[in-house]
């Protein structure tokens, strides 16, 4: 089972413009009878009686008003997280360290590649937290279309609040991975070029989390990330972007999507 580690986690705040819901609430008065339930006439006394009903459809009218504005303050209070627009979820890969890739040993075309990787999990949305699962979770790392390590079941459990930027490591073992001379050849090449291009296809089980009304359904993420590497060891770096990119969007069309480099900035920042 491959190790899994928190590394550290740190909150941030964004602006957001405030969305204001007004609502109009209309009486409508109801005509009073000039008669009272006797038969008498107006001339008779039912001012009184006329001003008795006048007081009561008043009283109605405030008690109709007050419990309208409170039902209508609790549907908003339940409802904020979707009335507002959200923010989806943002993926970067902060480091990444390669061990058991010798392309000048004599059995160089069969690999025991591990690899240590720490993951960013950025949540800028203010109204709701998240929840990750074990369970359905997925990641395989490959160069030029050929699968170099994978494994399932291997990120954590855990819940991630609103406004929240968490980094979690996990280490992937493979042995026995077979590689062409054309892949052997190209990994040199690259490798002494220093720029060794790696593709990082993740599959995230995730739920959100309103904090007031109870979301049951889990969807599946699918997160594609491309970086470079400057060699194949233990104290490779990413010389190239690091954002990944949510290859499916499961909630609603109305992010409020940011440019890659500007979401990459403030992850980076924020996880530093």
């Amino acid at each position: 089972m491959p190790a899994l580690h928190f590394i550290r986690t740190g909150g941030r705040h964004f602006k957001r413009a405030a969305s204001v819901v007004r609502s109009a609430i209309h009486v409508v008065s109801v005509p009073q009878t000039s008669r009272d339930f006797n038969g008498a006439s107006a001339s008779n006394g039912p001012s009184e009686i006329g001003a008795s009903h006048n007081g009561t459809s008043a009283a109605c009218c405030w008690i109709s008003t007050c419990c309208l504005v409170l039902l209508v303050l609790m549907v908003l209070s339940v409802a904020s997280p979707f009335v507002h627009p959200t923010t989806e979820p943002e993926y970067a890969i902060d480091s990444i360290s390669i061990k058991g890739i010798n392309l000048t040993s004599p059995e160089s075309l069969t690999l025991s590649p591990e690899f240590d990787i720490s993951i960013i999990y950025g949540n800028r949305d203010e109204n709701m937290g998240l929840y990750y699962y074990e369970k359905g979770s997925f990641i395989s790392i490959s160069y030029s279309n050929v699968i170099l390590c994978s494994s399932g079941e291997i990120m954590p459990n855990f819940h991630q609040p609103k406004n929240n930027v968490t980094v979690l490591g996990m280490v992937l073992k493979c042995s026995g991975v077979k590689i062409t001379t054309t892949i052997h050849d190209s990994l040199l090449r690259d490798q002494r070029q220093g720029k060794i291009r790696f593709v990082i296809d993740m599959k995230i089980p995730i739920r959100a989390d309103t904090g007031a009304v109870e979301v049951t359904a889990t969807s599946i993420l699918k997160v594609f990330c491309a970086i470079k590497v400057n060699g194949l060891a233990m104290d490779s770096e990413i010389i190239s972007k690091k954002q990944c990119v949510l290859v499916n969007r499961i909630w609603r069309s109305n992010y409020k999507n940011k440019g890659s480099d500007d979401s990459d900035n403030k992850l980076a920042k924020a996880s530093s």
